[in-house]
């Protein structure tokens, strides 16, 4: 489709023809012309010129004919309005020196005398002069389909074909159609009673128009004017050829129009749908006209229920959007200073937050009506979110005030009931609830004071206090809330004051439309036990749902402020961690007297091979012993070990009956006088020199554990590689931000040495938790002991490969860590110190309460974004879904980059070079890793509030992590 737009001067007729006259203005004018086409790309305009006078024809002429160059330059077209009652010769001008001329054949009218708008006989010689003398492949006719309305003192305006229907219709006359003209007319009276009669051009008039302009052969036929046509004329004018007796059963069918609700001037309107209407028609097949329509039933966009100001010295001030605590308060105190009555359309939400205002608004003689629970936009939403609004804050009224409401204001009305018509299914569904839509013809923008600061007090008075006593309007829009209302507090009292001395009386809507009270405020009915239960279980519902919609997105800013803090703290630790080179290791310090490794396993036999061939290629293997503890295998660990390394003097494997990984440590520790106690998994590959790098950290006396660095070391599917990055994150960050104030969490399992004077002074491994390792380390750190981490002593380990092996690991962890809190909790509290003031409230704040919030703030978000999208889809520019997906975007970018920082810092600190490939997961994740973390999380407290007991659990090994290379050493 190519559009055309119009455009014409809105200079007077003498400034017009000055500016053309002067050959520069003239090229200016062109030239912006010609720019706004380019930019906008556009095929070229229509132009709408001034009245022909003796004086300017030949100015005209030469502008047509130059504009008509430029635009051919840039292959554009050039269209020139005109009409059947210019005549022929300024067509046929015209006509010469631009691409189309336009011929309007619908404004042969004029005030002061009504009659047929264009005649068929006037219509067919008009157009038979003008094909005469131009070109019929320039001209195209526009046929019009409207209707003109005289009232008693010749004014005239016009409307649109169903509205002269409806005024047919709601006074009970019939449409008369003149013979001669072959124009259709009704007469009908005003609510005053006044006499008006009405020409028309429908579809009737279209037909036979069309019929004798094809005849022609024009270039094109359009339509005049859009929203104001008898909808049959498509049937005609879509063709490609002449109307004939074809296309009469299409034109038997009066549709309804589209502007009734904005053609009304009430306070108060209910509607149910209507339908199309008939007519019948005499069709000349000689002449090939129609000649002859009668409706035997007119159509009806809506049936209408309308109720009006009783007299015109009433004014309804109305208040939208509350009630507020700040402000409505007030405006009642003002109300009842003054001796005014008001509406207020309350917002149900709001009336959650306030339910004391709401009973004080009624109980001091006001009327409350329904502006929905949360204030959407309605306008084209479905029916069931209407019900659900309107059923909502109606629930809301009824319990706090013991009535329900009648009246209704969608929020975003504006002054005109027009936006009901492009809305029928919301007055449908409305009116089906029982309500009557309140209308407002007077508009305080008391709002526009938020967003236009030159709105002051002064201007709010003047243009109510104008409109009102101008007689222009009766209901009066403000608002109580929605933003800061101070201007509506103290523009209130100077309006009343002013509008009183006019002699004007503020009412309620009832007493606007001479209603009693119970008529829009009824009563509710006694209500049995089940309704009084079901009433008062929505009450608390609601306000439970109204206080979590509040508190969700302060406690979203809260936590999201609160881990942006922590995690700002923590890198800033980690960095003066790294700095400083982490724990200074005494020069002097003894060495340690034997180091034994205690390698745990149960149904390793995949694995254990390759763990022990690992150690025995340590860098300090010549001082090491290595003790497997087979915690009662079912499979052929201790054999495989038995049969590999049995002549191995450094390696010595034990069998006992299963008990756990804590109580095998245990066996382990009674097996070796070793002051130095290495720690491993089962499936944990050592690089060359961790070991050493562990041992050299007990040259302090202080030291009691070592933390090495765990690397995940079968990166095969992206679960496994989301947990790589996970600990490298956690690992180059919390552990080396936490040395500094000894609160490190967890020695891993995988890889941390212990001295065997502190283990066995806090009694060994304890089976009290699932996190054993957490446990002990807690243990020592609340016994005096200092723990630090040696990041250059890295494990490789095998992470879970398959979705339900991660679960049951994670909670195990997860559940283990609460254990580990709760146990040691009172027991931090005695002796102040980082495990009291960061460890426990980080593991019960971070890593617990604030996993099970994220589920909930996640469908908060979820949902914001779809129903702003749906607002978009449906709203357009007119929805705020546009601003709401914006900030959405600015907040998710926000953390979005904070996370990607704190993932490059932990990287950098973590100094390896291929770890960065792991960065981009870091925003993956947040769609589909951390929701796994949240299940966890949710799992781990339902099992708590049960009690129910918990194993330790195994993993099934695949033997997937390679062995390592061995590293530069460096000095």
């Amino acid at each position: 489709m190519q559009v055309f737009p119009v455009i014409s001067s809105s200079l007077t007729k003498h400034e017009t023809n000055v500016a053309l006259a002067i050959p520069a203005a003239r090229a200016r004018v062109i030239a912006e012309i010609i720019g706004y086409l380019q930019e906008n790309e556009l095929p070229g305009i229509t132009l709408q010129l001034p009245d022909a006078t003796p004086f300017n024809e030949r100015i005209l002429v030469q502008f047509v004919r130059d504009l008509r160059d430029r635009l051919a330059a840039t292959q554009r077209k050039l269209i020139v309005m005109t009409s059947l009652t210019d005549g022929p010769v300024r067509i046929g001008e015209f006509s010469k020196v631009a691409d189309y001329v336009l011929v309007a054949t619908h404004d042969n009218v004029q005030a002061g005398r009504p009659a047929p708008i264009a005649p068929q006989g006037w219509f067919e010689s008009q157009l038979g002069s003008v094909f005469a003398r131009v070109d019929p492949g320039k001209v195209i006719v526009s046929i019009g389909s409207l209707a003109f309305d005289w009232d008693p003192t010749g004014r005239m305006k016009q409307i649109s074909v169903p509205a002269a229907w409806t005024a047919m219709r709601n006074n009970g006359t019939s449409l008369a159609f003149d013979h001669r003209s072959l124009n259709a007319t009704v007469r009908y009276r005003d609510g005053d009673g006044r006499p008006h009669e009405v020409w028309m051009l429908d579809a009737v008039t279209g037909f036979n128009h069309l019929r004798a302009a094809l005849a022609h052969r024009p270039a094109g036929v359009a339509l005049w004017a859009l929203g104001y046509e008898d909808a049959g004329i498509w049937a005609t004018l879509g063709r490609t050829k002449l109307p004939d007796s074809t296309v009469l059963g299409a034109l038997e069918t009066l549709q309804p129009g589209g502007d009734l609700f904005g053609s009304l001037n009430v306070a108060l309107v209910s509607a149910t749908p209507g339908g199309a209407g008939r007519r019948t028609l005499a069709y000349n097949e000689r002449v090939g006209l129609i000649v002859g329509q009668a409706i035997a039933q007119a159509p009806s966009q809506a049936q209408v229920v309308t109720r009006s100001p009783v007299a015109k010295n009433l004014v309804a001030l109305t208040f939208d959007d509350g009630p507020d605590p700040n402000y409505t308060g007030r405006i009642l105190d003002i109300l009842r200073e003054k001796g005014a009555k008001a509406t207020f359309y309350i917002v149900g939400r709001n009336a959650l937050q306030a339910p004391g205002l709401l009973k004080r608004i009624y109980d001091e003689g006001h009327d409350i009506g329904n502006h929905t629970f949360s204030h959407p936009r309605l306008m084209e939403s479905g029916r069931e979110r209407i019900a659900v609004e309107l059923n909502m804050a109606q629930r809301v009224i009824e319990a706090q005030t013991g009535v329900r409401t009648t009246l209704f204001r969608p929020p975003q009305a504006y002054t005109s009931l027009a936006f009901l018509d492009t809305s029928p299914l919301l007055v449908e569904v409305a009116t089906e609830l029982g309500y009557q839509i309140g209308a407002l013809d007077a508009d305080s923008y008391d709002w526009a004071a938020a967003g236009l600061g030159g709105v002051k007090k002064s201007h709010v008075v003047d243009l109510v206090v104008r409109t009102v006593g101008g007689g222009r309007g009766q209901i009066v829009l403000m608002h109580d809330s929605g933003g800061n209302r101070q201007l509506t507090i103290d523009a209130l009292p100077d309006i009343i004051d002013q509008l009183h001395a006019k002699s004007f009386r503020f009412v309620t809507t009832h007493e606007l439309v001479g209603a009693p009270r119970d008529a829009v405020m009824p009563q509710t009915r006694a209500p049995s036990l089940t309704d009084a239960l079901s009433t008062e279980a929505w009450r608390v519902g609601a306000h439970s749902a109204a206080w979590l919609s509040d508190a969700v997105p302060t406690i979203a800013i809260a936590t999201s402020v609160l881990a942006i803090f922590r995690l700002t703290l923590i890198i800033i630790g980690a960095t003066a961690h790294r700095l400083r080179g982490g724990h200074r290791i005494p020069a002097d310090g003894p060495e340690p007297k034997g180091i034994a490794v205690l390698v745990p396993a149960y149904n390793e036999e995949i694995v254990i091979l390759k763990t022990i061939r690992t150690l025995l290629a340590s860098t300090v293997a010549d001082r090491i012993e290595i003790i497997v503890i087979d915690d009662g295998s079912t499979d052929e660990t201790a054999s495989v070990v038995r049969e590999a390394f049995g002549t191995t003097g450094a390696v010595q494997i034990f069998t006992k009956a299963n008990g756990g990984k804590a109580a095998a440590l245990n066996f382990g520790l009674q097996k070796t006088s070793a002051e130095i106690i290495v720690a491993i998994d089962g499936d944990t590959v050592l690089l060359p020199d961790a070991i050493e790098r562990l041992a050299r950290h007990f040259a302090d006396p202080r030291i009691g554990a070592v933390a090495g660095t765990v690397s995940v070391g079968n990166r095969t599917s992206l679960i496994a590689r989301f947990q790589a990055l996970e600990y490298t994150l956690s690992q180059n960050l919390d552990r080396r931000a936490f040395e500094l104030i000894n609160a490190i969490g967890v020695v891993p399992g995988a890889i941390g040495a212990w001295r065997r004077e502190a283990l066995l002074a806090v009694g060994g491994y304890s089976s009290d938790t699932l996190a054993e390792d957490a446990d002990l380390t807690v243990s020592l750190e609340l016994a005096g002991w200092k723990v630090v981490c040696e990041p250059r002593a890295r494990a490789l380990t095998e992470a879970p490969e398959r979705l339900g092996a991660f679960l049951k690991q994670r909670f195990r962890w997860m559940f283990g860590t609460l254990q580990v809190a709760y146990k040691h909790g009172v027991a931090s509290l005695r002796r102040p110190r980082g495990i009291s003031f960061v460890l426990v409230p980080n593991v019960l704040l971070f890593q617990f309460l604030f996993t099970l919030l994220a589920p909930l703030i996640d469908l908060i978000l979820l949902f914001t974004v779809v129903t702003s999208v749906i607002d978009i889809v449906t709203a357009g520019a007119r929805g705020q879904g546009h601003e709401t997906l914006e900030l959405l975007a600015v907040y998710w970018l926000v953390f979005q980059v904070f996370d990607l920082l704190a993932g490059c810092a932990a990287l950098l600190l973590h100094g390896r070079s291929t770890e960065w490939r792991l960065l981009p997961l870091l925003v993956l994740q947040r769609f589909c890793y951390r929701q796994l973390l949240y299940v966890t999380a949710i799992r781990t407290l339902l099992t708590a509030l049960r009690g129910t007991f918990v194993g330790w659990g195994k993993l099934v090994r695949t033997g997937s992590v390679d062995l390592p290379v061995a590293p530069a050493r460096s000095a």
